[in-house]
C-alpha cells in the first residue's frame, strides 16, 4: 500500500492493518485489492501503475467518495524500517489538488 516512489515499497516486513469507513470501502479498498492482485501476480511497479491508470480510464476502479477515511489504530503495525511501530492515526482522502489550495506553496516572507 506504500506510494509507488517509496524506497521501501517492496519491504515484506511492512504491516499496516487498516479499518475503512463505508465511503473508503467503496472507493479506496478496490485500489488496494487491485494493487495486491498485481503484486501477487509478479508485476513490477511500471506495470502496476499502468494497470491502475487503465482501471481509472476504463472506469473499472471507482472515483473517490467524499468523506472516505481509514483508521490505523493497531499498536502492532510496522509501517517501514524507519517508522517501525507508528502511532495510531486516521487518514483522510481528498481529490488531488494544487498545493496552493492547501497553503503548501506560501512564500516564507508572507506573514501568517
Amino acid at each position: 500500500m506504500a506510494q509507488f516512489d517509496f524506497p521501501q515499497f517492496w519491504n515484506a516486513r511492512m504491516r499496516g492493518p487498516l479499518c475503512y469507513n463505508p465511503a473508503a470501502v467503496r472507493s479506496i479498498l478496490p485500489y488496494t485489492i487491485r494493487r495486491t492482485e498485481l503484486v501477487l501476480a509478479g508485476r513490477q511497479k511500471p506495470e502496476i501503475i499502468a494497470a491502475i491508470k487503465d482501471g481509472i480510464k476504463k472506469h473499472t476502479l471507482p472515483h473517490l467518495e467524499a468523506g472516505a477515511m481509514t483508521y490505523m489504530m493497531s499498536k502492532q503495525q510496522y509501517l517501514n524500517d524507519d517508522a517501525h511501530n507508528w502511532v495510531p492515526h486516521l487518514m483522510f482522502y481528498f481529490a488531488r489538488a494544487a498545493g496552493s489550495n492547501w497553503g503548501g506553496i506560501l512564500s516564507a516572507r508572507r506573514p501568517c
